[in-house]
């Protein structure tokens, strides 16, 4: 199911980035090489479960205006 949420962080040192989902959850990212995210952007996800247990979302992409 995609998932909708805004980019409240981003940490270049590694790599990752954190979405709040509309449940307002805070979910882990990977940053991907292309395209540039930026806190504040709306993006659209799936997520995923990660080998810890937590919630990890893949596939980000910005969300179409």
């Amino acid at each position: 199911m995609i998932r909708h949420g805004t980019i409240q962080s981003i940490d270049p040192v590694n790599n990752t980035g954190v979405i709040m989902d509309s449940n307002l959850q805070d979910i882990e990212f990977i940053l991907p090489d292309e395209p540039e995210f930026s806190p504040g952007m709306d993006v659209v996800f799936i997520i995923i479960n990660s080998q810890s247990g937590g919630l990890i979302a893949s596939g980000v992409a910005r969300e179409a205006i």
